[in-house]
């Protein structure tokens, strides 16, 4: 048995595909004509010029198929509605009006089915890479920032020194100089301050006295940045 789709201007032929299990499952000679009715119809829908040779009313489907009776041409919809060849959906339009609509399926249930937990478990894969990422902390610098009046220095974390150091100023009366400052993230802020807490005044404000602050911090700036890199290798 050999269905055809036919363009409109008879321009373009293509055989109707049947798919192998469903021609190995049992149905009805009728169930497939009918199956390869629909996948007609589908076809047509790709082009303009589609005229369809198909039938329209139940009369017409009855005849198509060699049938006689309604009861016949339901017993063939039901057996690929049995087999999931074919499902009937009913969609609710914006208007409010119920529409059936059919999906034509060329897999078997258990291969669709399969299909879906394949989809299902790429997509929790994906979500569960996305939730374990870390998020990417955005570059920015260790600063030295000293008060020319009270000489306690801030050790601080910025994406923006510059911009950093005009807001503290703007809060400030007394001038602030900015000393120094290093690529760096949170992690060295905190593993400096954890360092020097015995210094600490408030905050992040410390009194380095009579030492340099400049070449104090620096160097255990660049001691905790090769020792992170030795851990993380």
């Amino acid at each position: 048995m050999g269905v055809y789709f036919i363009s409109g201007g008879g321009e373009y032929v293509e055989p109707v595909q049947i798919p192998a299990w469903l021609i190995l499952s049992g149905v009805t000679p009728q169930a497939l004509m009918l199956y390869s009715l629909h996948k007609v119809t589908i076809l047509g829908q790709r082009y303009i010029d589609y005229d369809p040779k198909v039938p329209k009313t139940q009369d017409e489907y009855i005849a198509a198929l060699h049938l006689s009776t309604i009861e016949e041409l339901d017993a063939a919809r039901l057996e690929l509605i049995d087999i999931g060849a074919v499902e009937e959906v009913i969609e609710t339009d914006p208007s409010g009006t119920n529409k059936r609509i059919l999906k034509i399926h060329d897999f078997d249930t258990q291969t669709r089915q399969e299909h879906d937990r394949q989809r299902q478990l790429t997509e929790e894969r994906r979500l569960d890479a996305g939730r374990n990422e870390l998020p990417v902390q955005p570059p920015g610098y260790i600063y030295l920032i000293q008060d020319s009046v009270s000489k306690m220095v801030k050790i601080g974390y910025s994406a923006n020194v510059t911009q950093r150091h005009k807001n503290l100023q703007g809060n400030n009366p007394n001038i602030l100089v900015l000393l120094w400052h290093t690529p760096g993230d949170r992690a060295l802020e905190d593993a400096l301050h954890q360092l020097f807490a015995k210094r600490r005044v408030r905050g992040e404000w410390f009194d380095f006295g009579k030492l340099d602050a400049v070449k104090e911090v620096s160097l255990a700036a660049q001691k905790l940045q090769v020792s992170n890199v030795s851990v993380r290798q």
